[in-house]
């Protein structure tokens, strides 16, 4: 999967608190904005996003990758 396209995913999950009205809008499946998270979440090897059955919430305010590697830096 393209990681710019994932992270495009990521916002308007985090932007709206839903997988699927996420899908909705961006014309995707659920099973596809559920792949493109957890492709993110590999790459970084950290949760992106807390889940529960009912809610959806951002994990960290600012995740943004470091240039000089895969390590992900974070500003809160």
């Amino acid at each position: 999967m393209h990681r710019l396209e994932s992270l495009r995913v990521f916002l308007q999950v985090a932007k709206l608190n839903s997988f699927s009205r996420a899908a909705e809008q961006l014309e995707m499946s659920n099973a596809t904005i559920t792949n493109h998270i957890g492709a993110l979440e590999q790459y970084f090897d950290m949760r992106l996003l807390n889940r529960t059955v009912r809610k959806i919430s951002v994990k960290l305010m600012t995740v943004t990758a470091a240039t000089s590697g895969r390590s992900p830096c974070w500003t809160i």
